[in-house]
């Protein structure tokens, strides 16, 4: 399926051959790392700003997501459509959306996997549930959620779009998921070369990464839908 719409945050597509390696080396060695991404640290002023300042609910469908994020209402499959509907206006409220992010709200990763049970392969809804992961650890889900995502596309372009998604959205956990993708799609030589054109054009080898990388934590498969 195509884009349902572009994600709320900052993502990984600024990242290429030696700021790959950058980055990898960063968090091996445990080090702070000052990403040149002005979009990122505007992203997080805002976030303080939301958190310090009363923020303005400014429509029926927000009142209603929120009351339902603030713990007061239960899930309705309705509010999918809402959140897609807000957060692909054109002008989204970020800071009401950016507070339960930051919160690490637990109504807000149970919608936004609903968010993806209906549209599994969607990069920007993907690249969301990784911004919560951040905040409120959900590494098996996130990992699980990319899986599927990347056995469902059949579309080249787009399975190398979530391949990408899925690395850049879970090395700062020292998992390679690069090398997790080696090893789920190791009978279907099209999406193994993907992989590995991936590997070589992000200045990495195919060698390299599953030796640096692979030991890092691994999330539970079983989960995972075929």
């Amino acid at each position: 399926m195509g884009k349902i719409r572009k994600s709320l945050f900052p993502d990984y597509r600024g990242f290429k051959g030696e700021h790959v390696r950058d980055l990898m080396d960063g968090i091996f060695k445990n080090i702070p790392l000052v990403f040149e991404d002005d979009l990122a640290d505007s992203l997080d002023e805002e976030g303080v700003h939301a958190e310090n300042e009363t923020v303005e609910i400014q429509n029926l469908n927000q009142e209603w997501l929120c009351a339902y994020l603030d713990g007061n209402i239960d899930f309705h499959a309705n509010m999918i459509d809402a959140y897609l509907d807000e957060t692909n206006a054109d002008s989204p409220n970020y800071d009401l959306f950016y507070r339960y992010f930051r919160r690490g709200a637990p109504t807000l990763k149970r919608l936004l996997l609903a968010c993806i049970d209906r549209y599994p392969s969607d990069p920007a809804l993907l690249n969301d549930l990784a911004y919560a992961h951040e905040y409120a650890f959900m590494l098996e889900d996130l990992a699980n959620c990319y899986r599927r995502a990347c056995l469902l596309e059949s579309d080249p372009e787009g399975f190398a779009e979530l391949a990408e998604g899925y690395f850049f959205n879970t090395i700062p956990d020292d998992f390679d998921a690069f090398y997790d993708l080696h090893l789920l799609f190791q009978d279907d030589p099209q999406k193994l070369a993907i992989v590995e054109y991936l590997l070589e054009h992000l200045g990495l080898d195919d060698t390299e990464a599953p030796e640096r990388l692979h030991a890092g934590a691994m999330p539970d498969s079983g989960n995972m839908l075929a």
